[in-house]
């Protein structure tokens, strides 16, 4: 959504090149030191240069981002909506453990203290070389606004949304914001936590399970807020909006969705995603390989579409379930799931498909394993006991689907590439039907697109005459 660096460069900056150290970023033909001379984590001699320039660019860029709040203005708002209770923001400074315990990759929160002893949470969202146009947050806070409230008014925990705030000239806070409840609960650590506890957190994420599927939609997209309160309709597409998301040339937004079919929102995922493969903006390395890829998906789509039922709706999904987004207290009870910013309705094999934090084993991540890892036969298990079968089949055919959205959304290396693609075959035909390894499909699939002109710039690219 922005151009290179680099003076007199119009080429649009390769999502992924920039640098948080010099707040630069960069296209394709760009990319070398000559041009880019900050420290590479990539390279080992380099990582501690690189990482120690990282906190020192982070303590710079959140004490800048403290410096333009008008705190007083928020307190005011805040103290207004309480009905006059008066509240204070204690002095904010960064450093390592507010880092951890405040601070995500998109997100800065800091509290509002009342004194009738209530406290509140601001979000706000962090500025730096990848933050996407204001227009484009403005979207995405309005539809994660939306998704708390509708999650709230059907039961699961969350926390309560008291105001929130636009990148407009009247926002008092001068940047997008949500005041919200703050929920009194640490970040699970789900490897850290015993066989009965581990238990007793999967029955509750089986009843959050429940409540979703309860109340499907009839369309994939972003949750906005219809004109009736306490209604919510389908929107477009807020997830992954650094990499989906775009500009056109005279300035307006271009989100993708929403999509009334499954096979509609996959076309148009994968063909932004070839577009910008091929045009230089997404994909910093294995360009190529990672093309031919989403083009096997393209072709794959009526295969996906068979094996993903969706006669009956589409269901909310939070998109970064990693496990640090539920926050549980001391017995591990589920206070709190946070972070929907990236949550969007899908088909229900997808929204119940199980979540990373107890499908992403290490033997998962690193050989992509066909099978189901013993925290996701215990959920199914507990989903059958509920009288959820339905359920717990989702969850028991959901490697499918951490395929396919893995495929879709990663970017696969050299290494790593071959084996997501053979079990993306599996996964789609059967672990019992024979299957092609990368290297013997990608020779003949090459002849097979020599007129796909996308293909043909990136091989140019990569092989200049």
């Amino acid at each position: 959504m922005y151009t290179c660096s680099v003076s007199s460069c119009r080429r649009p900056n390769l999502r992924g090149a920039s640098c948080l150290l010099c707040e630069r970023r960069f296209c394709v033909e760009h990319l070398g030191k000559e041009y880019h001379p900050c420290p590479d984590r990539s390279i080992e001699s380099e990582q501690r240069a690189y990482y120690n320039g990282r906190y020192n660019a982070r303590i710079i860029e959140i004490n800048k981002l403290i410096a333009s709040l008008n705190l007083d203005a928020l307190c005011a708002r805040a103290s207004s909506l309480k009905g006059g209770v008066r509240c204070e923001i204690p002095p904010l400074v960064y450093d390592e453990h507010t880092g951890y315990t405040m601070m995500g990759d998109l997100n800065y929160h800091f509290p509002l203290i009342f004194d009738d002893g209530d406290t509140w949470i601001c979000r706000v969202r962090r500025v730096n070389v990848n933050t996407p146009p204001k227009a484009i947050e403005n979207v995405v806070v309005q539809s994660e606004v939306a998704t708390l409230q509708f999650l709230h008014s059907i039961g699961v925990p969350v926390p309560q949304v008291h105001d929130f705030g636009l990148h407009t000239p009247t926002n008092p806070l001068s940047t997008a914001y949500i005041l919200m409840d703050r929920v009194d609960g640490k970040p699970l650590r789900w490897f850290e936590v015993d066989e009965e506890d581990k238990k007793h957190i999967l029955e509750q994420f089986a009843d959050i399970f429940i409540k979703l599927s309860d109340h499907p939609f009839n369309a994939i997209g972003g949750l906005q807020q219809s004109g009736d309160a306490g209604t919510y309709a389908v929107g477009p597409f807020t997830a992954y909006t650094s990499f989906l998301a775009d500009l056109h040339p005279h300035g307006a937004i271009s989100l993708l969705g929403p999509y009334d079919t499954y096979e509609m929102y996959l076309r148009a995922v994968l063909e932004r995603t070839l577009e910008y493969i091929h045009s230089g903006k997404g994909y910093v390395e294995n360009r190529v390989d990672n093309y031919l890829l989403h083009k096997y998906l393209y072709e794959r789509i009526p295969d996906i579409v068979k094996a993903t039922n969706t006669d009956d709706g589409f269901c909310l999904k939070h998109l970064d379930d990693k496990g640090n987004h539920i926050l549980v207290d001391e017995r591990n009870n589920i206070v709190g799931v946070i972070d929907w910013e990236w949550a969007q309705t899908v088909p229900k094999a997808i929204a119940f498909a199980a979540p990373i934090f107890i499908a992403g084993t290490r033997k998962y991540f690193l050989d992509e394993d066909m099978e189901l890892s013993s925290d996701e036969t215990a959920l199914a298990d507990i989903l059958d006991g509920k009288g959820k079968g339905e359920l717990a089949m989702l969850v028991r055919n959901g490697r499918l689907q951490h395929r396919i959205w893995r495929s879709i959304f990663e970017n696969k290396t050299a290494e790593n590439l071959p084996v997501a693609f053979t079990s993306l075959q599996k996964s789609l035909f059967g672990v019992d039907k024979a299957v092609l390894e990368w290297a013997v499909w990608k020779e003949p699939a090459l002849a097979r697109y020599k007129d796909d002109a996308g293909l043909q710039r990136l091989l140019s690219e990569a092989h200049p005459s």
